[in-house]
């Protein structure tokens, strides 16, 4: 009997074992867990994906599904709500046997999250079809385990700047996620020392940041002087103990006011640059002329008196070069707008020259309005459009044909009478982007018989300058009035010949007056021609001739261009135009090419015709004196048209010399 009650009592020990067995094995269960064991960097984020199971040994439905993600601890914490995209799952159900789809959720680490180990356990309830309202927790809790690398971090930010009268602050920053020890601050001397304080700083050190942490520390200048326009510079870098760095570079913004912007009273509202030559506004050509336009106004409720608007141009070193330019306005660069009542504006107009000989490079263009009655240092604008100056770039002629320029052009004496003598002086200059080894300057003009030139051969380098005289004399009969004398540059000279010539000439006035008599034009002419030497005159050589043809009827007309009577010393090789068409007035010029004979020297001439289709014609006799094969300098005569007086008094005059001569020779003998 009392083995068949042990017995008993055994069975239902096993009984109640097995059912707590087989009651562990149901329910709801986790299943195919992966992501939850991973490394991660601060601000990243990480997915974890699983699958829920009805066992299929259940004989219910399980349903409200709810799951519990918590926040993580450990070298921190990270709260439950970094958790983001959580599976939807309140409507799910399973039936015994039941899996569900892959469920996914995100963990997002906060940036700047302390390195180290973090830890947490996903957790969740359901509810039985047989015993609703019931919540049972899910069996095997899913455990999370997150290590956050370790990136330490550091950054420099300027807070305010440092001026020519304040000192600057920046913000040192632990952006990464490790205590940063021992920052230790320095800088970099280039335009000026500075000193680090603040309530963290000892020694220019700052002892430690934790992650996230930021301290604020003041940068003052040590010796900093004039800041002047382009301003100063200075780089400051923090260094952790562990080598994590970062740099700053502190800037002193120039300015052209004396002390920097002062009152507030006066602004500047505008800027204008204008190229009136041949540059842009801002890419300016030598003998550019330019006109700057400054608008200020009196934004204040003060009157102000003795308004000064001051223009400054400053080369790529800093240094100020406005007196290097040439200013048409009295005052240059400083001009008085007078007193000013709260409210009113004005403008400023300079006006200058780009010289010849100014360098080519970058410069900066600065304004500045101040009041002279309240002191520059006390009201002073220096800013437009948001920013102190202008860039612009003073470039080199890179046109061949205007590499050389005339300047600083002079009569003497300036007012003429016939019979005068006269002596022009002008700068010639190299403005162009090559360098010339020899360059020949002609002065001509018809009326007054001049036709003169000057070689430079001693180099007229890039930016070079060569003071150039020329000596003529009025002739007489002249009609008073302003004559325009001709200047000419021929260069590029290669094997003696000039392979360059200025594309346009430069006219230099003359003003005659006081004249006795006044010559007649000649009337009933188609045209007039003149003619100056375009290369040496050498036996064997080519000699060029460049004649002027100048229709001088009312209407347009053509011509036909000839050269005759050179047989005897020369081969006319080629003539530029035949056949030309000119309006009234108009004039063209036409080139001459002679291959002279070897054998020639002396005195040669040439005729120049022009013949209208009315056969109307008009002709020039062209001297030239012609270097034998051992000469040297070659000379050149242009005669104008129906020169036989000319001749004859020639020869006139030769006959009275020679017996001249011979009087005085038997004088002597007596």
């Amino acid at each position: 009997m009392k083995s068949k009650i042990l017995t008993s009592g055994l069975f239902v020990i096993f009984a109640l074992v097995l059912a707590a067995g087989l009651a562990s094995a149901a329910g709801l269960n986790v299943i195919d867990v992966t992501g939850n064991n991973q490394n991660a960097a601060s601000g990243s984020q990480i997915t974890l994906s699983f699958k829920l199971q009805n066992d299929a040994a259940n004989a219910y439905t399980i349903s409200n599904i709810i799951l519990n993600f918590p926040g993580l601890s450990g070298a921190g914490t990270i709260a439950e709500s970094a958790w983001t995209n959580k599976p939807s799952i309140s409507e799910l159900t399973l039936e015994p046997g039941a899996t569900s789809g892959v469920l996914t959720v995100k963990l997002n680490v906060p940036a700047g999250q302390t390195a180290g180990a973090y830890s947490g356990l996903i957790t969740g309830t359901c509810e039985y079809s047989t015993s609703l309202g019931t919540l049972r927790n899910i069996n095997g809790q899913i455990p999370v385990t997150l290590n956050v690398n370790a990136i330490p971090g550091l950054d420099v930010t300027q807070k305010t700047a440092i001026t020519g009268t304040t000192n600057g602050t920046i913000e040192v920053k632990n952006t990464g996620n490790t205590v940063l020890s021992n920052i230790e601050l320095t800088n970099s001397v280039e335009d000026f020392d500075v000193d680090f304080s603040g309530s963290d700083v000892s020694n220019n050190k700052i002892s430690s940041l934790s992650p996230g942490s930021k301290v604020d520390v003041t940068v003052a200048p040590v010796e900093l002087g004039t800041v002047g326009l382009g301003g100063k510079a200075v780089t400051v870098t923090a260094t952790a103990s562990d080598g994590t760095t970062d740099s700053l570079a502190m800037n002193v913004a120039g300015s052209f006011c004396k002390n920097g912007a002062k009152g507030g009273n006066l602004v500047i509202n505008d800027l204008e640059i204008n190229n009136q030559g041949d540059g842009d506004d801002d890419a300016w050509k030598l003998l550019d002329t330019i006109e700057i336009n400054v608008d200020v106004e009196n934004e204040g409720d003060v009157d102000v008196d003795d308004v000064f608007v001051e223009l400054g141009i400053f080369d790529s070193s800093g240094d100020d070069v406005t007196d290097n330019f040439d200013f048409e306005n009295t005052d240059e660069e400083q001009i008085d707008l007078g007193n000013f009542n709260d409210g009113d504006d004005d403008t400023a107009t300079f006006t200058f020259r780009v010289p010849a000989d100014v360098e080519d490079g970058r410069y900066k263009v600065a304004v500045k309005v101040y009041s002279d009655d309240f002191g520059e240092s006390d009201e002073c604008s220096d800013v437009f459009d948001g920013k102190k100056f202008e860039e612009i770039d003073v470039e080199r002629e890179n046109d061949e044909g205007n590499f050389i320029a005339f300047e600083d052009s002079a009569i003497t004496p300036s007012q003429l009478t016939c019979g005068e003598k006269a002596v022009l002086t002008t700068n010639v200059y190299n403005i162009g982007d090559e360098d010339q080894d020899q360059v020949k300057v002609t002065l001509f003009d018809s009326d007054l018989g001049v036709n003169t030139f000057f070689e430079i051969r001693n180099d007229l380098d890039q930016g070079d300058k060569e003071e150039v005289t020329f000596n003529f004399a009025i002739p007489q009969n002249l009609k008073d009035g302003i004559y325009y004398m001709s200047l000419w540059a021929e260069y590029d000279y290669n094997r003696g010949s000039y392979r360059e010539k200025s594309e346009e000439e430069t006219k230099v006035p003359v003003t005659i007056s006081g004249c006795s008599a006044a010559t007649t034009q000649p009337s009933g002419k188609p045209a007039s021609i003149t003619a100056v030497l375009g290369s040496d005159a050498a036996a064997g050589k080519e000699l060029v001739v460049d004649a002027t043809i100048t229709n001088l009827k009312s209407k347009s007309t053509s011509f036909v261009v000839s050269g005759l009577e050179y047989e005897d010393w020369a081969t006319l090789s080629d003539i530029s135009e035949r056949i030309i068409t000119l309006d009234a007035g108009e004039s063209k010029e036409i080139t001459f090419r002679f291959d002279v004979n070897n054998d020639v020297s002396g005195e040669q001439s040439f005729v120049v015709e022009a013949r209208t289709g009315d056969n109307e014609a008009v002709t020039r006799e062209v001297a030239v004196n012609i270097a034998g094969r051992t000469g040297g300098i070659t000379g050149f005569a242009s005669f104008g048209e129906g020169n036989s007086l000319i001749w004859i008094i020639g020869i006139i005059n030769v006959v009275l010399i020679v017996l001249i001569i011979i009087v005085a020779v038997r004088i002597s003998r007596r």
